[in-house]
């Protein structure tokens, strides 16, 4: 088993053992094999998807048209005004539709 001190990982709890293993043909440099900790994670099924061809977007302008966006994107850096504008016209859009 290796006892070398690292292996380029920034968490050490993702590898499990690490073996030295003869070097490849004529090589000088030694092989490792490690058993590496990663969890699985069970695939979702297909995200819900939106039919755009049924969007009323009169409506929906109309309601974008009605938000102060001087007031709301007062704000100082252009990040924040793009977390303001999504989760406004995410909750808008979620609001009309469900």
């Amino acid at each position: 088993m290796w006892n070398g001190t690292s292996l380029l990982m920034d968490d050490a709890t993702l590898i499990d053992l690490v073996f030295h293993r003869e070097p490849i043909g004529k090589s000088d440099h030694e092989c490792l094999e490690w058993s590496q900790n990663t969890p699985f994670v069970q695939p979702q099924d297909d995200p819900a998807k939106h039919n755009y061809w049924k969007g009323d977007y009169s409506k929906i302008n109309q309601r974008l048209e009605n938000i102060n966006w001087q007031i709301l994107l007062d704000v100082d850096t252009v990040e924040q005004k793009w977390k303001i504008f999504k989760i406004r016209s995410i909750n808008l859009l979620w609001n009309m539709y469900h």
